[in-house]
């Protein structure tokens, strides 16, 4: 009797759609359970067992920012040597005394930025503290420093409201601070009534002011590049839905970035008043747009977290070797606002490129050190 050959088994295909990832499209697959990312476990098929998309994290690529801050080291050196060229390099002090007062501005920017919560106030505090300042020297006859003092105080705490209000709310930084700017502003005019008010200094202090910038910008710049210190702060990218609240570190990070920017402003407001030996003007507008020009031309990402460590220092003395060129050269002043305005879109650009660079699909556990 022939036994009956047994009956070859196939696998019936799964009916069920392939995800666009296994094509090339798409996001990449979630890690395999068992792989060298995620621990071995049983799980029955369900979606709790999928990994939460929150809990994925990505590198944040310090390379990138240094490759390009050497970038603009070479365009700073090149604009050293034009000033030699022109001038015998007399303008280059100038450039340093402009250097020391937006450049406490454009770090404070810097920082708010990397918060990823954008402090649009800046020129606006400077205004305000240069103002408020000089009319209660000039028309209080308060003490110079005790004046200084006490406005610096009330900008970081007009700073830390801001702040607040951006964080309890969990909305954008920057349409808390562009309103914070006008109220500010306003305020300023209301009390000095709008009028400059001259203050004569012993002397207006630009070196001491431009090292002052060179110690915060560089030093938190490093200061930033520690895991816990970036995580923490800069915890506001990390939000997956826009509308949802961002949590306690994320709203924490948002405090800190606008007071601090704000603090820094502040202390840019005293630069100019000694400066100019009087009140600023009316409007922080042309003073916020140098800062931002700054920072993000220095390779602070506008989404907040990613920055380097001199990139906002080098592009700041380049920002403003460039309009002092260009004012020197007998433009008008407008000439001066649409460069600066140019080095804004000319940012952003810089951060769509860095960001693109520092792309990486890699997938680590939670508590992975970027």
């Amino acid at each position: 009797m022939n036994a009956t050959p047994p009956t070859p088994r196939y696998n019936a295909p799964d009916p069920r759609p392939r995800p666009a990832s296994d094509f090339g499209f798409g996001p990449p697959p979630a890690p395999r359970s068992g792989s060298v990312f995620q621990p071995q476990r049983q799980t029955d098929g369900s979606a709790a067992d999928a990994p939460a998309a929150s809990s994925l994290t990505v590198r944040d690529r310090l390379a990138v920012h240094l490759a390009w801050e050497v970038v603009l080291a070479f365009l700073l050196v090149v604009l050293v040597v034009i000033f030699l060229i022109s001038n015998g390099g007399t303008q280059i002090g100038i450039v340093i005394s402009q250097a020391g007062v937006f450049g406490l501005m454009a770090t404070g920017m810097a920082f708010s930025l990397r918060t990823g919560a954008p402090n649009l106030a800046v020129g606006a505090i400077a205004v305000f503290t240069g103002g408020l300042g000089g009319y209660m020297i000039a028309q209080g006859g308060w003490n110079r420093l005790l004046a200084l003092t006490v406005v610096v105080v009330l900008a970081t705490l007009f700073g830390v409201v801001m702040g607040a209000v951006a964080a309890a709310l969990s909305v954008p930084a920057w349409a808390i601070t562009l309103a914070g700017a006008v109220a500010i502003e306003m305020l300023t005019q209301l009390i000095t009534d709008g009028r400059v008010m001259p203050v004569q200094f012993l002397d207006n202090y630009s070196t001491l002011w431009f090292l002052l910038f060179l110690l915060v910008s560089v030093g938190g710049g490093i200061l930033w590049q520690r895991d816990e210190v970036r995580r923490r702060l800069g915890a506001a990218r990390d939000a997956t839905d826009p509308a949802k609240r961002a949590g306690g570190t994320a709203a924490l990070g948002m405090l800190i970035g606008i007071t601090g920017s704000s603090f820094l402003s502040a202390l840019g407001g005293v630069a100019l008043l000694m400066r100019l030996s009087g009140s600023p003007g009316p409007s922080g507008l042309h003073m916020t747009m140098v800062a931002l020009a700054a920072a993000l031309f220095g390779g602070v990402s506008m989404y907040g977290r990613r920055a380097g460590v001199a990139g906002t220092t080098l592009a700041l003395l380049f920002v403003t070797g460039i309009t002092t060129l260009v004012a020197f050269s007998g433009a008008e002043q407008q000439v001066t606002h649409l460069i600066v305005a140019l080095f804004v879109v000319l940012g952003a650009g810089v951060t769509r490129v860095l960001e693109a660079m520092s792309a990486n699909t890699s997938v680590f556990l939670p508590g992975y050190r970027r």
